[in-house]
């Protein structure tokens, strides 16, 4: 994944190559490869830890931890189970950042690009087994933001924050 990001990303053609932008002993970005379902630690206290989930391109979740409190993140994720196995078994796990990208009108489209609609997002939540656990939904498409927010509201997850750009979250 390192090599596509500095091959089709940071190349000097769409981003600047900040692995090498000072020279590597004094690069702006360093690197760590992550092995999936192995919790890393990283500096300022805490650990992560990558779950393989279901997307068109190869993708993880994460499990963010510290002493006391877990969080899931997954951006971009289809019908999957690893993470939700993970989440149902992690102790003091606070809640769940995820993407919903398409309204359930458009669930052949979500489907082909390996995303959720609402509906989709609530069957998969449900695997975790802790109903009033809080959900943040994120990568919405502008377009259809209206119909989404909509839509959740509609679903059975009593805690559901919205995400909003530019949004500051005190967790």
């Amino acid at each position: 994944m390192l090599k596509g990001l500095q091959k089709h990303v940071f190349n000097d053609r769409v981003f600047p190559n900040f692995f090498n932008l000072q020279g590597a002993p004094h690069s702006v970005l360093r690197a760590q490869s992550l092995e999936a379902h192995k919790e890393v630690s990283v500096s300022g206290g805490g650990s992560v830890m990558p779950i393989p989930v279901n997307h068109a391109v190869e993708a993880v979740g994460f499990v963010i931890r510290d002493e006391s409190t877990a969080w899931i993140y997954s951006g971009d994720t289809h019908h999957t189970e690893g993470i939700w196995q993970v989440a149902a078994r992690t102790p003091n796990l606070k809640g769940v950042f995820i993407e919903v990208s398409f309204p359930n009108s458009m669930l052949d489209k979500a489907i082909q690009s390996k995303h959720v609609t609402p509906k989709r997002l609530a069957k998969e939540y449900r695997k975790i087994g802790k109903p009033d656990l809080p959900l943040f939904v994120s990568h919405i498409k502008p377009t259809v933001q209206q119909q989404i927010m909509h839509e959740m509201a509609q679903r059975d997850i009593p805690d559901v924050t919205i995400l909003q750009e530019g949004q500051t979250l005190k967790i």
